[in-house]
């Protein structure tokens, strides 16, 4: 996380959006610390946050904010939690270069966009036994309409970041395990907290007439956690209103079975508002806890050079003449080097070639090389049952020792994978289908289980 690079008593904004509004939180830089004034909310709809022409949004957005005699041009933003995206994985030891690979493998069979539409922030936490690796995603798309919408209204993004975690209802500060619910109007968030770093997040279903679904999720998702988490956590933190929390507290409670849990009643201050603070304050703190989620600033070439045309060159002029004096010298040196180096490339080049082929191979098929019989009968008979018309697509197949196969993709045509899944039960050698989960749509991303019993079946 950038710091607010700034030391009087100008104002920095830390805002926050949440359920149609935003908050607005200005913070003022002290000798002493920093003293946050009160929080400016306004009526934001969501279509706002990513607007096709930022324009017209952010002249709306500067009038609102100098209504509420706020200057202050830094901001720092917490982002809309549903923007981001979220998957775990165990990790191994690596070198730097698997490392990189392993995390490429991981976004791409985890997300359903490319990595290269996704801005990807990572966080690793140390276990006793292991460490996790999450990592959250939001997409380029949205973040650069967003920031646009910003710049349009004469503010200077230096931070964008995932807010809940600077809470301290969403991770204790000690540094101890810690399970959060936050309920909403049309969805709910569970956030899995370990060391300051986050071990897991997941969308629930919003408290309808019932809490069965939302209960459902916790399910699921409490089996996807790290076992050494599960098994050393005791208390389950429920931050919402007093009907929600009224309406989850016994299905929840039974669910917990032994876990402790603590409702957070959420009403006398708006959550929207305790986020706009913490960001705030966090970008000014000695050492930031937040994930940044800003691309990478423009480099000193590139200012450099979008600011040439607006100043004089004539003071470039001389210095450019013995530049190009020089430069038509190294050239004609270049040229003489590359001669010799080309000679010598066509003569490694045969091998060169198949050396980077047979190590691009490794890297990308490395996770998938297996040789052991079962192994190969089990990825035989899921490319089988899948459609050939690709709507139906395996990002992620894992093999336990006990035989339980689990299966993660995405599916464009429901109805295609539940014929899979009926093909599947069908199958001598399988017992026990299961479609553990199915969210979202086109694409959708599923995930469902079964027991191999052996070819000799």
């Amino acid at each position: 996380m950038i710091r607010l690079p700034f030391y009087s008593s100008a104002p920095a904004l830390g805002l926050a959006w949440r359920e149609d509004r935003l908050h607005i939180s200005p913070l003022t830089r002290t000798k002493t610390g920093a003293d946050t004034g009160p929080v400016v909310s306004v009526p934001w709809a969501r279509a706002d946050l990513t607007p096709s022409d930022p324009a017209p949004v952010g002249a709306t957005l500067r009038t609102s904010l100098l209504q509420a005699g706020i200057t202050g041009r830094a901001c720092v933003v917490a982002l809309p939690s549903d923007w981001i995206l979220s998957a775990t994985a165990t990790l191994p030891d690596l070198t730097a270069e698997d490392f990189a690979a392993f995390v490429e493998l991981t976004a791409e069979r985890s997300f359903p966009y490319s990595p290269d539409e996704l801005q990807i922030v990572r966080s690793i936490v140390q276990l006793p036994a292991s460490r996790q690796l999450t990592l959250l995603a939001v997409r380029r798309t949205a973040l650069e309409r967003f920031r646009q919408v910003l710049i349009t209204a004469g503010l200077k993004p230096l931070g964008l970041t995932f807010g809940l975690p600077l809470l301290p209802e969403f991770n204790a500060t000690d540094g101890s395990r810690q399970l959060s619910l936050e309920l909403e109007s049309n969805r709910s968030v569970l956030l899995a907290t370990a060391n300051h770093q986050i071990v897991g997040l997941r969308d629930l279903e919003a408290i309808t007439d019932s809490a069965s679904a939302l209960v459902r999720g916790l399910r699921l998702s409490w089996e996807q956690f790290p076992p050494e988490f599960r098994a050393s956590l005791r208390v389950v933190k429920v931050v919402g209103s007093s009907a929600q929390l009224h309406q989850v507290e016994p299905p929840v409670t039974r669910w917990a079975a032994g876990i402790k849990v603590d409702l957070a009643l959420n009403e006398t201050t708006d959550l929207g508002d305790q986020l706009a603070v913490a960001v705030a304050q966090d970008a000014i703190a000695k050492n930031p806890r937040s994930l940044q989620f800003l691309p990478p600033a423009p480099t000193a070439w590139q200012r450099l050079m979008a600011r040439l045309p607006r100043q004089r060159m004539g003071s470039l002029a001389a210095i450019g003449g013995a530049a190009v004096g020089l430069l038509l010298l190294a050239l004609v040196w270049q040229s003489f080097t590359r001669w010799r180096l080309r000679e010598q490339w066509i003569e490694i080049k045969p091998a060169v070639t198949v050396t980077e082929s047979l190590q691009a191979n490794i890297r990308q098929f490395r996770s998938w090389s297996d040789t052991t019989p079962d192994n190969l009968s089990i990825l035989l008979l899921v490319s089988n049952i899948f459609p050939r018309t690709g709507v139906v697509t395996a990002k992620n197949v894992a093999i336990n020792d006990s035989a339980v196969v689990t299966i993660t993709g995405t599916t464009t045509d429901n109805s295609a994978l539940l014929q899979a899944l009926d093909a599947l039960r069908r199958t001598p050698s399988v017992s026990e289908v299961k479609l553990d989960q199915i969210r979202g749509r086109s694409p959708a991303q599923f995930t469902f289980k079964f027991t191999w019993k052996g070819q000799g079946v």
